[in-house]
C-alpha cells in the first residue's frame, strides 16, 4: 500500500501540472514552424533566448500536440527598445490591449522573462512564450512560431488566430500603422510544459 502511494503521487502531481493554463495564466501551449526570413541588426545588442529542451524535445514530432495558428507579426529586430516603442505605438493606434503575462525585459539576462518570484517555480526568472489565440499586443520570441529564425529575434505580434481568415482580416489595421506586417503560419506545440 505504501509503494502505491509512492507511485501514485508523482503521477497525481504529473497530471496536475500538464492543464491546459498555469497557475498564472500562463497558455499550456509552445513551439511552432513557420518559415520567416529576418535578417540581423549589427547595430542592435544581441539577446539571447533559451529554448525549452524538454523531454518533448526528444519525442517523435508525431507523438506531440500542436496546432496550427495563424500569428500576425508587425515587426521583428533584435533589440528589445525599438519594439517595445512601436508596441506602445501601435497600441495607441489601434487600441488593442498589451498583455505581457507578466514578463518584462530583464537587461542583465539580456531578455524576455517572467520574475524571479513567479509562482510558476518551472518558468520564474526564464521566458515563457505565449501559445493560444487572442488578440493582443506582446514582444515574443519568433523561434516559438518559426523554427527558421534564431533564437534571439523578437517579434511584435498584434494577435494569434485559430483560422487563417480571421488574422488576414486583423492584418490591414496593423499594416496601416506598420506597412511591413504579415501573418504567419505557425505549428505551435500546446503540449504540457512542465
Amino acid at each position: 500500500m505504501k509503494y502505491t502511494l509512492l507511485f501514485l503521487l508523482p503521477l497525481t502531481m504529473l497530471a496536475y501540472a500538464c492543464q491546459p493554463s498555469g497557475a498564472n495564466g500562463h497558455a499550456a501551449t509552445q513551439d511552432t514552424v513557420a518559415t520567416v526570413s529576418t535578417t540581423p541588426d549589427s547595430s542592435a545588442p544581441q539577446l539571447t533566448a533559451a529554448r525549452d529542451t524538454s523531454l518533448a524535445d526528444t519525442v517523435a514530432a508525431e507523438d506531440q500536440p500542436y496546432a496550427d495558428y495563424y500569428i500576425v507579426v508587425a515587426d521583428t529586430g533584435f533589440s528589445y527598445q525599438p519594439l517595445q516603442a512601436k508596441l506602445l505605438q501601435l497600441k495607441a493606434a489601434t487600441h488593442l490591449e498589451v498583455d505581457s503575462m507578466g514578463r518584462y525585459y530583464n537587461p542583465q539576462k539580456k531578455r524576455i522573462v517572467l520574475p524571479d518570484d513567479d509562482e510558476d517555480e518551472i518558468y520564474a526568472g526564464e521566458y515563457y512564450p505565449r501559445r493560444e489565440p487572442g488578440e493582443y499586443l506582446s514582444l515574443e520570441y519568433l523561434y516559438v512560431y518559426s523554427r527558421n529564425t534564431e533564437d534571439s529575434t523578437l517579434a511584435l505580434i498584434s494577435g494569434i488566430y485559430a483560422d487563417e481568415a480571421s488574422a488576414n482580416a486583423a492584418l490591414p489595421a496593423i499594416k496601416a500603422q506598420v506597412p511591413g506586417a504579415f501573418v504567419m503560419k505557425g505549428s505551435v506545440y500546446i503540449g504540457c510544459m512542465h
